[in-house]
């Protein structure tokens, strides 16, 4: 549902999904449904300036994740060939845990907390008529009860809940295509991206957890 006036663009959005699984893996059948509800107002200046304020609520079963607000300023503008735009965005994310991390036989963890973050990103782009791009962001990222599969002492995978980490970065994008005029009749596109990411766990269970400030597993670094 969208709804715009004067500048103002208002749109709401209910989602469901209904999942049921039947696997080898799992010792019964399971099944729940989840419903999302969001609602986003968006009001863009004639400076150049586009404000975006939202909020998301979900509700798995008879559970409900926590208020998720949404924001976001961004500011665009051509000068003559050339397109410059920077954004700075702020949301609440939730993630409820998977079948799988629950029920998984031999391995699941029906005991599994959801997942909880902030996050914060900054993005600085450019344009240059349709031909190349180019994009740097820089995020962080603060999660509780971060869900991760590990082995045991027994050499048994099985997902727990990390304490907290804080996780954060920077990306950097480039496209690249080649003017029509140069070759006619012919497309070449090139893209080209790279990504840093620092993933550390900053609290355990207890203060002798040996992971706490170190890169987490399967997180590289670049």
């Amino acid at each position: 549902l969208k709804y715009k006036v004067k500048g103002f663009t208002i749109e709401g959005n209910v989602s469901g999904d209904y999942e049921k699984a039947i696997s080898p893996g799992y010792e019964t059948i399971h099944q729940r449904g989840l419903v999302g509800l969001s609602l986003k107002a968006a009001y863009y200046f004639k400076q150049g300036v586009l404000l975006q304020l939202g909020a998301r609520q979900e509700i798995m079963n008879t559970s409900f994740s926590p208020f998720m607000p949404y924001l976001s300023v961004g500011y665009g503008k051509w000068f003559a060939k050339h397109h410059f735009a920077v954004e700075l965005t702020g949301k609440r994310s939730f993630r409820f845990p998977t079948m799988n991390d629950l029920y998984w036989k031999g391995s699941g963890n029906a005991n599994l907390k959801p997942e909880d973050s902030w996050n914060t990103e900054l993005s600085i782009s450019y344009r240059m008529d349709n031909w190349f791009s180019l994009t740097l962001s820089n995020y962080y990222t603060f999660v509780q009860q971060q869900i991760q599969w590990t082995p045991d002492a027994n050499g048994r995978w099985t997902p727990q809940n990390l304490k907290a980490v804080f996780a954060r970065g920077a990306e950097i994008n480039s496209g690249f295509a080649l003017p029509d005029k140069v070759l006619p009749g012919f497309t070449l596109r090139n893209n080209l991206s790279y990504a840093y990411t620092i993933s550390t766990q900053t609290s355990g269970v207890n203060n002798q957890d040996e992971a706490i400030g170190k890169q987490l597993i399967y997180v590289p670094r670049n």
